[in-house]
């Protein structure tokens, strides 16, 4: 027994150096609808070989949100400030319109705004778009 104990403090001590202490992080991608119409958002990521969104088409009622996209895990936020993670594959549609679309290109980065959430650990952050009245036409 008393051979035991030494092994397996020795084992312990072993496995608590090779643990890594990498931070971990949190990451999502949202769109908020303040407007007065209902919209559609087509994930069109036919350009990819792998899905970038687990949707094909989102509805989006007026004044409320909807996130298009997360990921977590070891690491930091720094991959997602410029918020460009899988650009140029959403088509927004206002429903019951045909007519009016945005006037904002929602596949440009530049129209998304980066928010740190937290910054314990690795983090966690959002990049929200921002459907207004004042951008349909």
């Amino acid at each position: 027994m008393k051979m035991k104990l030494p092994i397996l403090l020795i084992l312990g001590i072993t496995v608590l150096l090779f643990t890594s202490c990498d931070p971990g992080f949190s990451y999502t991608k949202k769109i908020i609808n303040s407007s007065n119409y209902d919209v559609l958002i087509i994930a069109n990521d036919t350009n990819y070989s792998f899905r970038a969104y687990d949707f094909d088409t989102l509805s989006i009622s007026k004044h409320s949100e909807a996130v298009v996209f997360s990921d977590g895990g070891l690491g930091t936020t720094a991959d997602y400030e410029n918020c460009d993670y899988f650009q140029d594959s959403l088509i927004v549609r206002i429903v019951g319109f045909d007519t009016l679309h945005l006037t904002v290109d929602i596949n440009d980065s530049s129209n998304w705004k980066f928010n740190q959430i937290s910054e314990k650990s690795g983090g966690v952050a959002e990049c929200v778009f921002l459907i207004e009245d004042k951008i349909i036409k």
